[in-house]
């Protein structure tokens, strides 16, 4: 029989961190519903999807193990199991119940009508991804559905919703206290167990500010969670709530499968575990796991130690070997996270064989873990410009593209029309095509597969605009001096004076060449005479003529090419200039 913790029982960092996050924007909401906010609302949202997926999909694994114990035992596991099928039952229907709650609010927000088969179509598809949803920051209609005006929060759904989680939650804490099962510890287990992490009580009077105290709304929990929400806040707290039920199922889950054999004090079958706190840690936290034997006795701790490696012929850690501080039969192993990247190490459980002293090396039965990895990365954040999302043809256009719990290197990205490289670093060079538009997508690699990162990010394509011809004075130890429209009889002697091609208040810093131009003036006896130069540089003859310019005399400079990065040929508008004493 097992009696093992499977699945997940408490909030990791990682989960506690996106609870943290999804309050902070309710905060920031308050002051400025930005675009920003709302796409991190979005991608909190996401993020919690994906903890659901994963907590449905080790609670279906317990739900298996329950089933392997009963063909092995039914007398002894069915008493276990029935109450596993009941707490299953109670779940998907609360779980379901919060599901139709948050369709209901994207069809009023998004104005859908649920009896039309298309229309529920979409709902179903905003529900799966936020990001399609269009009134994100509408809160009129949650507040209205959730607690009404907000001034009783007997008055709206919300207040239907925390009475079904405290139900819920009775009726899972009394699958333990059913006298007919046996449960050993009982009362201390009930006491750990405590809210089962489904907090829906009002604040105390002492933990309000002294504003909250001003403010009704802000002593009741259906107010304080959903009262003036834009609808995305509100959707990522319903979905926050289901993760909340599905961890409420698994610590009923692993409670039950932990006394199938509570009171046996020999065991069939040994396995070692570590469980992680998370493995994706911010640059800075640290990494925490938890290692211990399955089914192990709290009177008799083993003793742990983790290495770089696991070398499995000698059967021994490899590199650096510490021990790992052992309670009640679990180690607590607990490192700085230091440089970005994965990480690896390894684990040997030694467990004393039952009536012997432990003197021996063969008193000692040995658990192995090899190769436990996990992930550090830098604090980030995204910041996406909203009305610069262009690229520019022939020149090297730099993109940074990042993944929330994706390391750099496991990111993979191309484009649409033209060519993206990769810098390294999640950092990329996009030269686009000769369309209008380039769609950037964006992959992880995640173990042996790949997975779409989101919908294709499009950018509008344009060529690098014109550069503006002009007259430059560069005279050695002083700034340059950029003439326009007048010019001294000295500065057109000078032997510092070029006609150059500038591109000003342009994202990129672009260099332009003149490739040829004319100077056209008139001479001392009334002709008007124009003399070409191939190049940037004046010819002998056209600073001849300049020479001889007279004052209140008007010069142009006509006919100007100028070549740019991108290789492309561009005729340029004429110039002209007084001549002044």
């Amino acid at each position: 029989m097992g009696g093992g913790v499977i699945g997940p029982g408490r909030l990791s960092p990682r989960q506690k961190m996106i609870n943290l996050m999804y309050l902070v924007l309710t905060a920031l909401l308050a002051l400025n519903v930005s675009k920003d906010i709302l796409e991190a609302f979005v991608r909190v949202n996401n993020s919690l999807i994906q903890t659901n997926i994963s907590f449905t999909a080790q609670n279906a694994k317990l739900y298996e193990e329950f089933e392997k114990q009963l063909a092995v035992n039914r007398a002894k596991v069915k008493p276990y199991y029935d109450a596993t099928i009941i707490a299953k039952q109670y779940t998907q229907e609360i779980y379901d119940s919060i599901t139709e709650l948050k369709k209901r609010i994207i069809a009023v927000c998004d104005k859908h009508n649920p009896s039309v088969k298309e229309e529920k179509d979409m709902i179903e598809a905003k529900l799966a991804n936020v990001a399609l949803i269009s009134a994100k920051d509408n809160y009129d209609e949650p507040t209205r559905i959730m607690v009404g005006g907000g001034n009783d929060p007997s008055v709206g759904d919300a207040r239907k919703l925390k009475m079904k989680l405290e139900d819920y939650r009775n009726k899972l804490l009394e699958l333990i206290k059913n006298p007919n099962l046996s449960v050993l510890n009982r009362e201390k287990i009930i006491q750990d167990l405590g809210d089962l992490g489904l907090k829906t009580n009002d604040p105390k009077e002492e933990e309000l500010s002294e504003d909250e105290k001003k403010d009704p709304a802000s002593r009741w929990w259906e107010t304080r969670n959903f009262y003036h929400n834009v609808s995305i806040a509100t959707l990522t707290i319903l979905t926050n709530l289901q993760n909340d039920v599905r961890n409420a199922e698994a610590k009923i889950l692993n409670t039950l499968f932990s006394q199938i054999s509570a009171a046996d004090f020999k065991f069939d079958t040994l396995a070692g575990k570590i469980i992680p706190k998370s493995s994706y840690i911010i640059q800075g936290d640290k990494y925490e796991a938890d290692i211990f034997v399955a089914a192990f006795s709290t009177t008799e701790n083993p003793q742990i130690f983790v290495g770089d490696g696991y070398d499995s012929v000698k059967q021994e850690l490899t590199g650096k070997v510490d021990s790992v501080p052992v309670q009640r039969g679990v180690g607590r192993y607990v490192i700085p996270a230091g440089g970005v990247g994965l990480r690896k190490f390894s684990a040997l459980i030694k467990v004393k064989k039952p009536g012997v002293d432990g003197s021996q090396p063969d008193h000692w039965k040995y658990y192995p873990i090899k190769n436990v990895e996990y992930r550090v990365a830098p604090p980030m954040a995204v910041v996406s410009p909203t009305k610069m999302n262009v690229l520019y043809r022939g020149i090297d256009n730099p993109v940074s593209i990042s993944a929330a719990g994706v390391s750099a290197e496991d990111i993979v990205a191309s484009i649409s029309n033209g060519t993206l490289a990769s810098q390294g670093g999640g950092n990329f060079i996009a030269r686009p095509g000769s369309g209008d538009k380039s769609s950037v997508s964006v992959s992880a690699k995640m173990g042996k597969t790949s997975r779409q990162m989101g919908q294709p990010f499009e950018f509008r394509v344009k060529d690098v605009p014109d550069p503006v011809p002009t007259l430059m004075i560069r005279d050695p130890g002083k700034p340059e001096q950029k003439l326009s429209g007048i010019i001294k009889l000295k500065q057109l002697g000078s032997a510092n004076l070029d006609i150059v091609a500038l591109l000003e208040n342009f994202a990129f810093d672009l260099s332009f060449v003149i490739t040829k131009f004319k100077l056209v003036m008139q001479t001392p006896g009334g002709d008007y005479v124009e003399y070409e130069a191939t190049g940037n540089k004046f010819t002998a003859k056209q600073k001849e003529m300049m020479k001889v310019a007279r004052a209140n005399q008007r010069i142009s400079f006509e006919g100007i090419n100028a070549k740019g990065p991108d290789g492309k040929n561009r005729s340029l508008p004429n110039i002209g200039y007084k001549v002044v004493p």
